[in-house]
């Protein structure tokens, strides 16, 4: 984010959402910058951590680490910086989800869940503080060329019983070469949440939109299929099938 240092009206701050102490520092200092009396007309909820591994092998600290990053900092983002909102004549919270949230994206159950907290936290909120003047929207984001989606995968321990099927795994958890730029992605959020009247959900990212459709109109059981032939859990049903035949 240096290349944003030199960009007049943009100031840069450090936060670390998991971190109280941090985040009222942040809201002190945009405070500050916004000067005395001046409402923060948008917050947008960003930060996030990924870890991809299958249910019954996720490291539990790992997840607790994602939850806190995902959801809880998201949580107390909105309580911190609800006093500068409240100064603003138009102001609006996005959280960012994801269609991950949506669907059952095997190897991800823990992020899944933590993205499906972000819709329901969201919806929740967004009649909270309908009352107070301050409008809600959950992104329900697909594919975006960021750090975090080309981290490389924590590598299947050797005692899991999805071993045998771990390459099939990643090739069909690989994403697609043509992935939405962060650049073009941050362009369409600002665009959208400073509307008057911003979408309850924004879908943005390379197949936002149509995963969002997909997962509301597919039946759950061609859901399910799809998933568990792309991902490698039918040959992995074959092998321990075959296995048993030969024991």
């Amino acid at each position: 984010m240096e290349n944003l240092r030199d960009i007049p009206g943009i100031t840069l701050i450090a936060l670390d959402v998991t971190d109280i102490v941090s985040i009222r520092s942040a809201r002190d200092q945009v405070a500050a910058v916004l000067g005395e009396g001046k409402g923060l007309d948008l917050l947008v909820n960003n930060a996030g951590m990924a870890v991809s591994s299958a249910a019954i092998d996720t490291d539990i600290q790992l997840t607790r680490k994602m939850f806190d990053t995902n959801v809880f900092g998201m949580m107390a983002m909105v309580q911190e910086f609800i006093p500068l909102l409240m100064l603003s004549n138009d102001p609006c919270i996005v959280n960012t989800g994801s269609t991950a949230g949506l669907v059952p994206y095997a190897f991800s159950s823990s992020y899944n869940a933590t993205k499906a907290a972000v819709h329901s936290y969201s919806d929740t909120l967004r009649l909270e503080l309908k009352p107070l003047g301050i409008k809600v929207t959950a992104i329900w984001l697909g594919g975006v060329k960021t750090n975090m989606i080309q981290q490389k995968p924590i590598p299947f321990p050797e005692t899991s019983y999805y071993a045998p099927i771990e390459a099939l795994v990643r090739k069909g958890r690989a994403p697609p070469d043509n992935l939405m730029t962060a650049e073009v992605f941050a362009n369409s959020l600002v665009t959208a949440s400073l509307k008057r009247n911003p979408s309850r959900r924004l879908k943005l990212g390379s197949g936002g939109s149509m995963m969002s459709w997909i997962a509301w109109l597919m039946p759950d059981f061609i859901m399910d299929y799809m998933v568990y032939k792309v991902l490698g859990l039918g040959e992995l049903a074959r092998i321990r099938k075959s296995a048993a035949k030969a024991n």
